[in-house]
């Protein structure tokens, strides 16, 4: 395929089509993590919960979900700079997309590892929480919500809460592999044929 900048070899092709599809990953993961985050009625829950003990120990189940937002608007960086440096041949923008890539690489791993991180100070603040203040709204309203009687409720919304951060692990780690696949044909490329960059 003929470019303004010249010919582009099969290597140049697949990296190109693999920054598109990153590109769609980016959307898609700002897209999920934000939809997750927002998820109802667990948000309006851990919000609650949050205002009325006056504390934000509940939102720690919101890490995953942060890092793979901040990670997946940090990525549109590298994928610009790497477009960029493989039509116009520039070997120090590709030095700095992978240098950024691994960054978000790095974020993505954070989002697995906390996603599948058991926080067990969650429990034990709902049990200090719930378990004393019997008649506290927001706790009522658990049992309701998610039909369980109100002794097994607080285990119940723990494995909810753990849930939601395990969804956002798996989808890190399957979005892994994009970026990955993308640095190391870079890095091959440029092993390649380092001279063919300016």
């Amino acid at each position: 395929m003929n470019f303004p900048c010249g010919p582009l070899d099969t290597i140049q092709l697949i990296a190109l089509i693999l920054f598109g599809i990153l590109t769609l990953q980016c959307l898609l993961g700002i897209g999920l993590g934000i939809g997750f985050l927002l998820e109802t009625p667990l948000y309006n829950i851990v919000t609650k919960l949050n205002s009325d003990f006056n504390t934000q120990a509940y939102f720690s189940i919101y890490a995953p979900h942060l890092l793979l937002i901040i990670g997946s608007g940090l990525v549109a960086i590298p994928i610009i700079l790497g477009i960029f440096g493989i039509l116009r041949r520039r070997w120090r923008y590709l030095m700095i997309s992978l240098a950024l890539l691994s960054l978000y690489m790095a974020l993505l791993s954070g989002a697995v590892a906390s996603g599948f991180a058991y926080f067990d100070q969650l429990k034990v603040n709902l049990q200090n929480h719930c378990g004393q203040y019997t008649t506290n709204t927001t706790c009522n309203s658990i049992s309701t919500i998610y039909g369980c009687p109100r002794n097994d409720c607080i285990g119940r919304l723990d494995e909810i809460m753990h849930a939601s951060k395990q969804r956002i692990g798996i989808i890190s780690s399957v979005f892994l592999l994009v970026p990955l696949l993308t640095s190391i044909l870079i890095i091959f490329h440029m092993r390649q044929d380092i001279l063919y960059f300016k």
